[in-house]
């Protein structure tokens, strides 16, 4: 077995983990259904995540605004209850969301244009976009290059694609990597979403994600520090964990308490924005 995005094999397995020591990509062999609607429903819960999701979403809306200008076309894959989708819609983008579970779409509260199943199957095949928008979805994606593939046949000339994902380069991966490797195995699994429907297939950091959107033809173009969770929504969202005990939870939320001040020196999420060709 071979790293799919350089091709070394100086791979490590870690339980159900595996590190490529050259790149620095880890993947998870945990088992993925995004249309999974089984679990409990508290699972499919966003409440305890609004305060992190606008603050973030805003900031990735800056990013996108260097490029793309009022009346752009705006596609979300995987847009949950369309709270992305009516943040861009006031900032004048024409937007349409994809969302394969109908849980986490939660009746389409902000009434936005939700199209149910997955990309690119539900799109017309001439349908083009000034911009493919993924907020925490792409680390859920088995077959990363396959959607890349059809990113460049839906985007329109000049184009952006933006990711919003969890960094391996964060300080949270890094402290619950050693945790692991120690034994302590609870914070590391609850970082890859072991036990939930839609678990982590992916961790990548800034240098190896550019080298796999470049396999693509795409070039990275902008960036930007984003939130892994705010302190006014952890303790609901630790309790929508499958796998956590009591003192797990209070002993987890007492723990991320003393980390937020730290983490702004390594953050544990960035948007990018990738376009095709130089940019």
């Amino acid at each position: 077995m071979s790293c799919p995005l350089c091709g070394a094999r100086d791979l490590r397995t870690h339980g159900e983990y595996i590190e490529c020591t050259s790149c620095g990509y880890w993947c998870s062999m945990l088992p993925v259904d995004a249309a999974d609607t089984s679990a409990p429903d508290s699972e499919y819960e966003l409440v305890s995540y609004e305060h992190t999701r606008r603050d973030n979403y805003a900031r990735i809306l800056d990013l996108l605004a260097q490029r793309h200008g009022h009346g752009a076309r705006l596609l979300e894959l995987g847009c949950a209850d369309g709270l992305f989708l009516a943040m861009a819609q006031e900032r004048g983008y024409r937007a349409v969301g994809i969302e394969p579970n109908e849980k986490m779409e939660a009746g389409n509260p902000h009434r936005q244009d939700i199209r149910r199943g997955f990309f690119p199957g539900v799109l017309e095949g001439d349908e083009r976009f000034d911009v493919i928008a993924l907020n925490c979805v792409f680390e859920h994606v088995p077959d990363a290059s396959a959607m890349l593939a059809a990113f460049a046949r839906h985007l329109a000339p000049g184009g952006s694609v933006m990711l919003n994902v969890p960094v391996s380069s964060g300080l949270m991966f890094k402290v619950a990597r050693s945790m692991y490797r120690l034994g302590v195995r609870y914070p590391f699994d609850r970082i890859w979403q072991k036990g939930f429907v839609s678990p982590h297939v992916h961790y990548f950091a800034k240098q190896n994600l550019s080298r796999l959107l470049g396999q693509h033809g795409f070039s990275l173009v902008g960036e930007t520090d984003l939130a892994l969770f705010s302190l006014g929504g952890v303790n609901r969202r630790l309790g929508l964990d499958p796998n956590i005990r009591a003192m797990q939870r209070y002993s987890t939320l007492a723990a991320l308490y003393l980390y937020y001040p730290v983490s702004r020196m390594l953050p544990d999420a960035r948007a990018f924005v990738f376009t095709r060709g130089a940019g």
